[in-house]
């Protein structure tokens, strides 16, 4: 009897005991976190320059993307040319609307495309050089940025004399829907073996935006200029003897089209209503000082234009 008594007790204790443990366990699974399922960790911050990340990464980019990292760039360029880079260096990043930053480089470069055109026929240095800056351009549109030839345009050109020989400078401008897009450029030099010497270029994106604004109907030259001599009037400033040059251009932010007025001043206004954004005077103070400063964040209403102000047509 008392051995029955025992074994049912002890029975009854191991009972107690699975109890506890899975009392113990189950607690322990409920103190620990459970991994999340909502968004990834990382996530790039918004407006800012998205860095390509490498191909493990669920942020690729191309496989031979120059401008991947500072890094990548000039192994990029020193895979391709070899000894005929001397210097190279970008400070270029990916944004959500195209590179932004700047490129250069130095040396000895022989375009890999130089094969494809006869220079044997063109006498002319000029248009030699020419086709020998087109023929890096087709050959590196990522490296320098050109989605599309057509919107590059040739601005300029230029021989000097230098060490060895003659250098000759091909100026290149990028231009939205015809309106030069600002502080978007290129030079190439091409040195005295006509190989090229130095690349150096401007890199910017532009918006959707950009590209609506630059096809709507701006005021013309004739409308700016109107308003500007309004302005002087109106300060007491004579211009006689200084020719204002105007210069429509796209910009990156609104109202992303604006006419350039340079003379001894400096007048920067929006395209499509004529404010003034900003006006600096070139000679007084130097080209920082500034006498107005309107509309910078384009909150002000649109300027009327005064009909006596407008040349007859």
């Amino acid at each position: 009897m008392k051995a029955n008594i025992y074994m049912n007790l002890l029975s009854n204790n191991r009972n107690i005991k699975q109890v506890l443990a899975n009392l113990l366990t189950l607690l322990i699974v409920l103190l620990i976190p459970l991994p999340s399922t909502g968004q990834p960790q990382f996530s790039p911050p918004i407006n800012q320059p998205i860095e390509l990340m490498d191909n493990n990464s669920s942020m690729k980019g191309k496989a031979t993307d120059p401008h991947g990292s500072s890094q990548k760039f000039k192994q990029y360029v020193k895979d391709k040319y070899h000894e005929g880079i001397i210097d190279a260096e970008s400070t270029v990043k990916h944004t959500l609307h195209g590179l932004s930053g700047t490129v250069s480089l130095s040396g000895d470069i022989v375009p890999k495309k130089i094969n494809e055109i006869d220079l044997t026929k063109e006498n002319d240095r000029h248009m030699r050089a020419r086709a020998i800056a087109k023929a890096f351009m087709d050959d590196e549109p990522d490296l320098l940025g050109i989605n599309n030839p057509d919107e590059i345009q040739e601005s300029n050109i230029s021989t000097t004399k230098g060490f060895g020989g003659n250098y000759t400078h091909v100026y290149y401008r990028r231009y939205i829907n015809g309106v030069e897009l600002e502080n978007a450029d290129m030079r190439i030099t091409i040195g005295p073996t006509e190989n090229i010497t130095s690349v150096h270029a401007r890199l910017k994106p532009a918006s959707p935006e950009v590209y609506e604004a630059t096809k709507k109907k701006t005021l013309t030259e004739e409308d700016i200029r109107a308003i500007i001599e309004l302005d002087l009037k109106e300060n007491q400033i004579d211009l006689k003897g200084h020719p204002i040059t105007f210069k429509k251009m796209a910009i990156l932010s609104e109202p992303y089209v604006v006419w350039k007025a340079e003379s001894r001043w400096l007048y920067t206004m929006d395209a499509f209503t004529g404010n003034i954004i900003s006006k600096f005077s070139l000679t007084k103070a130097g080209p920082n000082y500034s006498i107005k400063k309107d509309n910078q964040e384009n909150t002000s209403p649109p300027m009327q234009i005064p009909s006596t102000a407008l040349p007859n047509r």
